[in-house]
């Protein structure tokens, strides 16, 4: 987390750091990072930056990425349902906060099951819309903070439900 008080540079701090990462992505392993950001200032959409880092624009809707699937996480990973897991619970706490140990545990368990299904079916990782779908039947399609979140997502179309257009992330 950054803080700091407006005009302070923090966005020109984060912006500098990406570039820099995407320009030494030999020096990464041959690997240039990817970045997906949120936004909702316009900050990050000015043609010059779009331009220096080779970025894709997209709307919040329909977005084709899965980031229950990273593509090469099961390199390295003891399990990557877990790793998702936590990563999807980081990203929603600090995107929507209010969100405690009960929601941490049942989006895990959502998760896990969401891996199964999506395996069952011939995907290497579920999507946005089986985990939602996973975590309404643990809480029994009870109002919960994270089943509004999930649930909203799914609603809106924020990410792609047509497989064959996502790609990992």
């Amino acid at each position: 987390t950054l803080s700091g008080d407006l005009g302070t540079g923090k966005t020109q701090l984060v912006k500098s750091l990406m570039l820099q990462l995407h320009r030494a992505g030999h020096a990464n392993r041959g690997f240039t990072p990817k970045f997906l950001i949120f936004d909702y200032k316009g900050d990050y959409t000015k043609d010059d930056f779009v331009e220096s880092m080779d970025a894709t624009v997209i709307s919040p809707k329909n977005i084709p990425l899965n980031f229950f699937d990273s593509g090469s996480l099961d390199t390295g990973v003891v399990d990557p349902a877990v790793e998702r897991a936590r990563f999807a619970f980081d990203t929603f706490k600090k995107i929507y906060g209010g969100l405690g140990p009960v929601q941490q545990m049942n989006l895990r368990t959502a998760i896990k099951e969401g891996y199964k299904v999506a395996r069952g079916a011939g995907r290497r990782a579920p999507t946005i819309y089986d985990v939602c779908n996973e975590y309404s039947g643990i809480v029994k399609g009870k109002p919960d903070s994270m089943l509004a979140i999930l649930s909203g997502l799914v609603d809106q179309r924020v990410f792609e439900k047509d497989d064959t257009k996502i790609q990992t992330l």
